[in-house]
């Protein structure tokens, strides 16, 4: 299917299988998708995508849906000062217009940008300054 598709480079076009996981075969599809466009690399891996499954599906298999249980505990709730604190803070934000939310603004980026200590303090790799 990569070979014939109008859209996919042939070479180095691949589909192996990578590995076994712990509960999965792991098959690794390789291929460079002719588009310069984002919107149309979207549109060309959505149809690869979809006819991976009808592959799939022809071959008279189906993907196998991983299944999780999950067990709910009751906690204790947050400590109040904390929870009072975090309130009051967003409560500043709004009042300010600083809620960076959906969004940060590029002058606010600015600002954190490499403010972290990394490698962080007491790390095996932190070089001396």
């Amino acid at each position: 299917m990569l070979y014939s598709h109008p859209v996919v480079d042939p070479v180095p076009a691949r589909v192996r299988l990578k590995e076994f996981g712990s509960s999965s075969l792991d098959i690794e599809i390789y291929a460079y998708i002719l588009r310069t466009d984002y919107s149309g690399y979207l549109e060309v891996a959505e149809d690869l995508n979809l006819r991976i499954l009808d592959i799939i599906s022809q071959a008279g298999t189906e993907l196998a849906v991983p299944v999780q249980n999950v067990w709910l505990e009751k906690t204790p709730p947050p400590e109040k000062e904390l929870a009072d604190a975090a309130e009051k803070q967003t409560r500043q934000w709004r009042e300010k217009n600083e809620m960076c939310l959906p969004k940060f603004p590029k002058e606010k980026i600015d600002q954190l940008h490499n403010t972290l200590d990394y490698p962080p303090e007491g790390s095996a790799t932190k070089e001396d300054k």
